[in-house]
């Protein structure tokens, strides 16, 4: 499929239909994990730049919905607002009048009245046909809904179990935001608001990770496991075909491979990147960290890379504690995932200018608005700067370092690399 894009061809639309599926697939696995994290009470919510059309025409690929999307980046939780729309979308393609549902998708930001200037109101709406056998949205109905006290009724979907509205309103409450299901004469409305910052769009020029991976050496020696045949036969392709090498191995396909992939990396690796779950049979399951952990370091000397279908935010942070530079999700494409791994291969390797969070917490706290910057370290190269958002950093690099994570005073999870341009680290 993204061969035939770069290529210029158009794959046909039951092949877009069939990718689109496979992606939605492996989003609800992740929204699945974040539910269980959410009823839990031990999910953390991770803000990332998300360019709003590229996110839009991803949750909408596949289906029959008519969008009107500026064009704009903001911080949010992707997971969990691709939970709400998600959700959104397919209630009213199913609920929405059986002759046609008429899905219709709008975005507006705008000013907002929340007292930090720079953040704006995000609005998704997303409205469809009523259905005329269906009850009347009310709030008491809402209500209902919510406390899983409503029966089911002639026209309600086989497909219906009511419980995408309460996850909904689960997911949004967790993200500092706020949905409502209303009906407004023949249209079934579904509102998602709160506020975020604004940022603009990288223009290519701009981007630090392109003007980075601009530096990505050719024919380096990379390695990846996997116990999955069509994942090596992917990667593989994407690695020889975008990565500037052909020197690609991959392993996997026995225990007995896990060896070998590791004296290869320790020979003569320069990139090494493990499925986190590698399955060989009940006795024989074997941890990507550990093997970083245990056999890899401290000797390998190059990137290390895990990837995982699991990127929920605590999960991450477990991959980085063990070592791995960057983590790449089952659900990426590849061409954003050879992106990523040539700007971390320059950032982590060839410039090799990872700074600890003490050396840049004037800078940040700068950009951040605080006036003053109380560090107090934990843990070597952990601080917590006194600011508006009480900002709590790991660690810094040129690009923001893939390993670096802030968190504000809600345990909002903040990417360094939106700030890393303005600091001029790239």
């Amino acid at each position: 499929f993204e061969a035939m894009k770069a290529q210029g061809q158009s794959p046909s639309p039951q092949l877009q239909w069939a990718v689109a599926s496979l992606q939605r697939g492996m989003r609800s696995c992740q929204q699945r994990q974040a539910l269980i994290q959410l009823v839990s009470s031990t999910y953390s919510v991770a803000l990332r730049p998300v360019r709003v059309l590229d996110f839009v025409g991803m949750l909408t690929a596949g289906r029959k919905v008519t969008v009107q999307v500026p064009d704009t980046t903001v911080l949010i939780d992707p997971t969990l607002c691709g939970l709400i729309l998600d959700n959104a979308i397919s209630n009213s393609s199913k609920h929405g009048d059986p002759r046609g549902p008429d899905v219709r998708l709008t975005v507006t930001i705008a000013a907002s009245e929340a007292p930090e200037g720079r953040r704006k109101m995000l609005e998704v709406v997303i409205t469809n046909a009523v259905n005329p056998d269906r009850p009347v949205i009310t709030e008491e109905y809402v209500k209902q809904v919510l406390a899983g006290e409503v029966q089911r009724g002639p026209a309600t979907s086989a497909m219906s179990n009511y419980i995408g509205l309460q996850h909904s309103f689960m997911a949004a409450e967790a993200a500092g935001m706020k949905v409502s299901l209303t009906q407004e004469r023949e249209r079934v409305v579904f509102r998602l608001c709160g506020n975020v910052i604004e940022q603009a769009n990288p223009q290519e020029s701009e981007d630090p990770m392109l003007r980075l991976a601009a530096d990505f050496p050719s024919d380096l020696n990379i390695y990846f496991i996997d116990d999955s045949g069509t994942a090596r036969r992917l990667v593989h392709h994407h690695l020889t075909s975008l990565a500037q090498t052909r020197n690609v191995r991959t392993f996997g396909q026995n225990r007995a491979e896990v060896d070998a992939f590791i004296d290869c990396a320790l020979a003569d690796g320069n990139i090494a990147i493990l499925d986190q779950h590698l399955d060989f049979g009940a006795d024989a399951n074997v941890l990507g960290t550990e093997i970083i952990e245990q056999r890899l370091l401290p000797d390998f000397k190059g990137l290390l890379c895990i990837r995982s279908g699991n990127t929920a935010p605590e999960e991450v942070r477990e991959y980085r504690r063990a070592g791995a530079h960057c983590v790449f999700g089952k659900d990426m494409l590849g061409e954003a995932m050879v992106r990523e791994l040539k700007a971390a291969y320059v950032s982590h390797i060839v410039n090799n200018t990872t700074r600890p969070a003490s050396s840049c917490a004037s800078e940040l706290s700068t950009i951040f608005g605080s006036q003053q910057a109380d560090e107090q370290h934990k843990d070597g190269d952990h601080c917590v700067l006194d600011k508006d958002q009480d900002l709590k950093v790991d660690s810094c690099s040129s690009l923001g370092d893939y390993a670096t994570q802030a968190t504000d005073s809600r345990n909002q999870v903040l990417p360094i690399s939106t700030v890393a341009s303005e600091l001029n680290w790239a």
